[in-house]
């Protein structure tokens, strides 16, 4: 007998990702155009584009939330976890975009990286009213709210219906995905498996917003200390360091893993044993 499939599978998750995209555009095109034939500036406005943003994210996780049929508190996690976790993350955080930056370097040799994708980051300062905000935007707002989404919404389903491993991946996949863009694919895909290891290990929502936030940050620095912190030597790219980095990410994903072991219904490669809770949902 086929096993039941709780809210959302794969493909309800990608309406969920294509229905915000869509409520965001069906309110912002209106506005782009009447700016474009008009010379207004609207859509740039805080009090224009922070409604639309609260609005469409409030109504996705609603819809996401309710049509699940769990509680708020088996949806979106919030519990306590070992925030020492944090820690090794960091490192391995580092040492993942230690390799980032080949990677980078080849894609954007194979597709040229665009001048508007260049000024992307920038110009989310230049909208914000002040450039704390768009750090907050960056390092807090972001993270928790692609984090309820995709962390929340969409891993409740995903742990009730595939493996851990499947679980992490897929959510994963899509959340590079949800960025819209080739050069974004691959390092969000990638902070999507760490910070999915950390919600599925600890069942903390608050680890995969505390990580996605730290990556974030992390990026934002390298960003505006770019020049010392490329003349660390351990940042170098040579094969003594990528043979380091390499051992660094093992280790420290074998602490992260073994730390938080624990007995639950979520298996690695296996699917996860439905309970009576799950069967009356």
């Amino acid at each position: 007998m086929q096993q039941k499939q709780f809210y959302p599978n794969i493909w309800a998750s990608l309406f969920i990702i294509g229905l915000y995209t869509f409520i965001q555009a069906i309110i912002e095109l209106p506005i782009a155009l009447h700016d474009y034939h008009n010379g207004t500036s609207y859509l740039s406005s805080p009090w224009v584009s922070y409604p639309v943003f609260v609005g469409s994210t409030f109504f996705i996780l609603f819809y996401g939330y309710k049509s699940s049929g769990f509680s708020h508190k088996d949806v979106f996690p919030f519990k306590s976890f070992a925030v020492w976790l944090l820690l090794p993350f960091i490192v391995l955080d580092v040492s993942v975009q230690y390799y980032m930056a080949d990677i980078n370097t080849w894609f954007s040799q194979v597709i040229p990286v665009p001048d508007w994708f260049n000024q992307l980051f920038a110009r989310i300062f230049e909208r914000a009213p002040s450039q704390w905000i768009g750090i907050a935007k960056v390092v807090l707002i972001g993270p928790l709210i692609e984090e309820l989404i995709f962390r929340g919404v969409i891993m409740n389903g995903f742990l009730r219906n595939y493996s851990k491993t499947k679980a992490i991946i897929v959510s994963a996949l899509l959340f590079g995905f949800f960025h819209m863009n080739p050069w974004q694919f691959i390092p969000a895909t990638l902070l999507g498996v760490m910070v999915g290891i950390l919600r599925v290990q600890t069942g903390s929502i608050w680890a995969a917003i505390a990580g996605h936030s730290i990556h974030n940050g992390l990026v934002y620095l390298s960003i505006v200390f770019w020049k010392p912190i490329s003349e660390v030597s351990l940042l170098r790219h040579n094969p003594q360091n990528n043979l380091i980095h390499g051992i660094v990410i093992f280790i420290t994903l074998a602490m992260i893993i073994f730390a938080t072991r624990k007995k639950n219904n979520y298996r690695w490669f296996k699917r996860p044993i439905i309970t009576k809770t799950d069967q009356h949902a």
